[in-house]
Order: C-alpha cells, then structure tokens, then sequence
C-alpha cells in the first residue's frame, strides 16, 4: 500500500480508492458507488473488438458487397427536377427481409415480379430514395441485349 502511493503518478491521485470514502473519489476518476454499478452496463460497447462501420447508403447490404432479392414490383419512375425520361426500378426483398428501392441499368431489361435478382450498392443519383441497383447478367435478370463492350 505504501509503495502504490510512494510512485509519483499515483502520489498525485490522492489515498487508494479503496479506503476513501464513497463521497470522494481520486481526481481523474468517476466515482460510482454500488448502486450505480449495475448502470455501468448500459449501451456497453465491448472494448478491442473491431467495428467495421457499414455505408449508410447501402446500410441493408449489411456490410456485405451483393445480397439476393427477390423482386416484389417493377415499376418506373420519374427522375428529380432538371432531368427527365422514365427510370426502370424494382422494389426487390432482400434475403435479410427488408424491401429496398433498386435501380435496373443498362436499355431493356427482362424483369418481372417474382424475379430473383442480385443487388449491390450504390444509388442512382436522380431517383430519391433509390440507392441500390441489380447486378445484370446474375441470375433472373439477363445481360444487356446487343452490348459488345
């Protein structure tokens, strides 16, 4: 016990935590009594575990690079104000059970309700909410027709 406080840092701290009193703590420190112990769990983030933080734009991919869907509608919609024309989508369930917006690239396509597709991240920058589109060429959904490059 001497030798803990005869060190210089631990000299600065004040007496061990252990024998003060619970109404004072060493500055530097929190105090927390008993009581407030159970507390200390809440919102507890494991320490030394590697977090990989998804992209919030493709956060249903859930870290993954492609997720299989199936396509629920197949619909077009009109692109945000300077552009215009008619974008080809699909409201596509994922295999984690969450209904996404994905965009179809490429001229024509062969989609249909029922269609399993693949989807990746990535959005279409004048469709709002749009921030996924379908693989072509990967199951149900067939490369561009006529396309040499």
């Amino acid at each position: 016990l001497q030798r803990w406080a005869s060190t210089p840092l631990m000299s600065s701290l004040g007496p061990p935590f252990h024998a003060s009193p619970s109404t004072t703590t060493p500055p530097g420190t929190r105090g927390y009594t008993f009581r407030l112990r159970g507390r200390l769990f809440y919102k507890r983030v494991p320490k030394f575990v590697p977090r990989r933080s998804w992209n919030v734009r493709s956060k249903w991919l859930e870290g993954n690079p492609f997720k299989k869907g199936i396509c629920v509608k197949v619909t077009v919609k009109s692109p945000r104000k300077p552009h215009s024309g008619l974008r080809k989508v699909a409201r596509v369930r994922l295999s984690n059970k969450r209904v996404v917006l994905a965009f179809i690239p490429g001229i024509g396509h062969n989609l249909q309700v029922h269609s399993v597709v693949l989807v990746r991240g990535g959005r279409a920058n004048d469709i709002p909410g749009c921030n996924y589109k379908i693989v072509r060429g990967k199951y149900d959904c067939l490369p561009v027709k006529d396309r040499r490059s």
